[in-house]
Order: C-alpha cells, then sequence, then structure tokens
C-alpha cells in the first residue's frame, strides 16, 4: 500500500525536537492508527493519550488496536470499546485490508492485496 505514510513516534521523532509538539501535529493530521497493546502498556496514560487522540472524529478516523499478549477481555474501557487486532495472519490481513479499503481511489484491488500479502506475510 504505497498510498500509506506510516509514522512511528518512537522512530520519527528527531532528536532535540519537542516529541510533545510533534506526537500532538502527527496526531491531528493521522486517519489511521495501530495502538500496539501489550500487558506492560495497556493501561499506560501515554497510550490512552494517543489512542484518544486519534479516536477524534471516529466517523472518518480509525483506531486500531493490536494485542500483543493480550485478548480482548483483558482490556478495559476506553480502549476495550474499539475492535481489536489479534496478531494472526488473518487478523492481520483484516486490519491491512481495512486501510487500504479507506484510501478510496488510491486502494489495491482485492486481489493484489491479497496477493501481496500471501507473498510477504510471514506470521
Amino acid at each position: 500500500m504505497q498510498a500509506v505514510n506510516p509514522w512511528l513516534s518512537s522512530k520519527d521523532i528527531d532528536k532535540g525536537s519537542l516529541w510533545f509538539s510533534e506526537i500532538t501535529t502527527q496526531l491531528a493530521n493521522t486517519h489511521n492508527g495501530i495502538v500496539c497493546l501489550t500487558k506492560a502498556n495497556a493501561n499506560n496514560p501515554w497510550v490512552l493519550f494517543e489512542a484518544g487522540a486519534l479516536a477524534k472524529g471516529l466517523s472518518s478516523n480509525r483506531v486500531f488496536t493490536l494485542l500483543i499478549d493480550l485478548v480482548p477481555n483483558d482490556v478495559k474501557d476506553p480502549l476495550a470499546q474499539f475492535n481489536h487486532t489479534s496478531p494472526t495472519k488473518s487478523g492481520i490481513y483484516q486490519l491491512i485490508r481495512t486501510i487500504n479499503n479507506g484510501l478510496e481511489e488510491q486502494a489495491l484491488t482485492e486481489n493484489i492485496l491479497s496477493n501481496v500479502f500471501e507473498t510477504y506475510a510471514t506470521i
């Protein structure tokens, strides 16, 4: 999905930058966000802050919670409100398919998306 321009807060903030401003700016301009949840971070205030910032105007924005070492029942509100993704081959494919469908005219066809996923998925 070449039309997607990923940004990762732990990697894409330049040294010396005001990290809070950078994160806030990026979240304001983001339509899709993947929040990786683990037992260690599921209740972390910054995870909740970033998920909330991503969820603004949910009519068009999407927050994808990827459960790394959790099951859906482990996740408490407010993150429990989202439709979670498990790190399985079918779960990741559905996540990618949803992001692709949101690209509208830039989306890959279902056949191309499926073929590329099957070629490169190592899950």
